[in-house]
């Protein structure tokens, strides 16, 4: 069984949950290989902020870590979420006063597509959902994630890799599960709100020394891109060929910052 909840095996949450009744929790998925992950700090980072904006008490990293060991196979490359959620309690949205998070750690396989995507890139549309610059919550990894399950039925739809969500005023935001950068002329251009501040494109600012141009851009801009990048911490750096009719090369800044994640991270 792949699933400790509080420190033990099992497979069943109580059906008063509040992250799944209300979505009140915080998550974090995390890349390991032979038992290693080598972006846990700034996966606890991210769930110390998010956990501290919901009021949620967080377990000692250690207890975290001890228990991916304890869940994990030793060798091989796996996917793990970390989900922190309110407990049970309370009455309807109120939440108690004194909250008892629950934890839940679980690992996936790595997924099979992730190594080609990285080497000949993805197909993305553009995303009829859109996202809220103004959500009180924008940047923490929380339940809700309804606008990006939305879209990704769209691209099984459509038959598309990921998607490109734009924000209220119709501007390049982000992907479904990535940061998008647009690279415009020498710069290197991510939103300057994301929907989800992103652990992959915070390592490459803090350990790779890149520097990101905060600008919104219109989706008619999308034509001045030399290329265009989907970051996430598990994924890594892929490339993007087409945004519906764009094409784009798969070009030298994307085979850098791969040499820079691949060198490190892998």
């Amino acid at each position: 069984m792949n699933v400790l909840i509080d420190g033990h095996r099992g497979r069943q949450i109580p059906c008063d949950d509040r992250g799944f009744l209300y979505g009140e929790s915080v998550f974090e998925t995390i890349a390991f290989g032979d038992g290693e992950a080598p972006l846990w700090p700034l996966h606890m980072a991210r769930l110390a902020r998010g956990g501290a904006q919901l009021r949620l008490p967080l377990p000692e990293t250690e207890i975290l870590a001890r228990e991916c060991r304890q869940l994990l196979p030793a060798r091989g490359r796996f996917v793990v979420r970390i989900t922190l959620s309110a407990g049970s309690g309370g009455r309807g949205y109120w939440p108690e006063e004194n909250t008892r998070p629950r934890r839940v750690v679980s690992y996936r396989a790595w997924p099979d597509q992730i190594d080609q995507q990285r080497r000949c890139g993805l197909r993305l549309r553009l995303s009829t959902i859109s996202l809220c610059t103004a959500e009180p919550l924008l940047g923490l990894k929380h339940g809700n994630r309804l606008a990006q399950v939305s879209a990704a039925r769209e691209c099984q739809d459509s038959g598309h890799d990921e998607a490109v969500l734009l924000d209220s005023a119709g501007q390049i935001m982000e992907a479904i599960s990535s940061n998008l950068v647009l690279v415009l002329g020498d710069r290197l251009v991510t939103h300057p709100r994301p929907a989800v501040a992103g652990v992959g494109l915070d390592w490459l600012r803090a350990e790779a020394g890149m520097d990101f141009l905060p600008l919104a851009l219109p989706v008619g801009r999308l034509s001045e891109c030399s290329e265009v990048l989907v970051i996430n911490s598990v994924a890594g750096v892929r490339p993007v060929i087409a945004i519906d009719q764009h094409r784009f090369p798969i070009g030298p800044i994307c085979r850098h910052l791969q040499s820079l994640w691949n060198a490190q991270l892998i």
